[in-house]
């Protein structure tokens, strides 16, 4: 993990490393065994959230990726375009609202 933090969730551990120019992965922080890794190619940042079902994620290029939070497989539910240029902040989730902050604007997303 080069610059974003990583989220824990009960036994789960998300993050993305800089491997394949930012892979998104899960592991068991226990014994270090990786679950899933994604595809690659997710950016050099990423902003990481979590909620009981989801893994929120915001990476430098403006996109904003749900995803399933399991162990058992890379799962991404939706992806969005949030911003046009870079977003270095992490977002913020306000109920159904997205709070991103981008270069030049700060805007607020429903869903």
């Amino acid at each position: 993990m080069y610059m974003s933090s990583p989220v824990l969730y009960e036994d789960l551990l998300f993050g993305l490393s800089h491997y394949k120019r930012g892979q998104l992965f899960c592991l068991d922080p226990l014994n270090g065994e990786v679950l899933w890794k994604a595809e690659g190619r997710q950016g050099e940042y990423a902003g990481l959230l979590l909620s009981e079902k989801f893994l929120f994620v915001l990476t430098t290029d403006g996109e904003f990726m749900v995803i399933e939070n399991t162990g058992k497989a890379f799962r991404r539910l939706s992806v969005h375009t949030v911003a046009d240029s870079p977003t270095w902040a992490h977002p913020v989730i306000l109920g159904a609202q997205l709070l991103v902050k981008d270069f030049s604007s700060l805007a607020l997303w429903s869903f």
